[in-house]
């Protein structure tokens, strides 16, 4: 089960169409359809803020409830200490190579070092699809298997990724910070799932349930 917060009218086209899925390495863990799941706090309450947070012209908020058909085994838990340990272990390599290795950065196209510094500041989401989507060589395919990331061949067994991660989810509205700019948040305060494939969702079922 998963959790997305969003405003009416756009509920209706997703139950209707079903979700989009969101591209690009700017998305936390890449591409993916990204709701709040069950693990740090409330799911339901989280999509509710993240939904005044982001749709700041209605307050027509809804939290879609939306039924997920994916057995666990299909979900890569980065929640797990030793597959989130696994990931971190092949992010370190692949950004060494990444910096020092100009072949490896011929083969990814990289012309720049303003390209190098983009993939940087996103290199989770653009790891994330880069292991995805088959652009992996022999020997980072050697090294993802080598920090502990499971493959089914040379492809991830998943469908999904789950995360706890860090989120502003409160003081929304300058009313609610009464003139300070920001509260820094270090500790993780929320679950995230990204479902890869919106076949997977199972969008004709979905719950709206009101900020109310």
């Amino acid at each position: 089960m998963g959790w997305h917060g969003t405003t009416k009218e756009a509920g209706e086209k997703i139950k209707s169409a079903n979700f989009n899925i969101s591209t690009g390495m700017r998305q936390w863990l890449g591409d993916g359809v990204y709701f709040f799941t069950d693990g740090i706090g409330d799911p339901r309450d989280h999509s509710l803020q993240w939904a005044k947070l982001h749709c700041k012209d209605t307050a027509d908020w809804l939290a879609l409830k939306v039924p997920i058909n994916l057995e666990e085994n299909y979900i890569w838990d980065l929640t797990d200490d030793k597959m989130l340990t696994a990931f971190n272990t092949a992010i370190e390599k692949f950004v060494s190579k990444l910096i020092h290795t100009d072949q490896f950065q011929s083969e990814l196209g990289i012309t720049d070092r303003s390209e190098i510094q983009a993939i940087l500041s996103d290199v989770e989401g653009f790891y994330m699809n880069f292991i995805r989507v088959g652009q992996l060589t022999k020997e980072t395919l050697q090294q993802a298997k080598e920090g502990g990331i499971l493959f089914s061949g040379n492809s991830l067994p998943y469908k999904a990724v789950k995360c706890n991660y860090c989120f502003k989810l409160t003081f929304n509205t300058k009313e609610d910070m009464r003139g300070y700019k920001r509260v820094n948040r270090r500790l993780n305060n929320c679950t995230v799932l990204s479902v890869w494939y919106n076949y997977c969702i199972l969008h004709d079922q979905i719950e709206f349930i009101s900020s109310s």
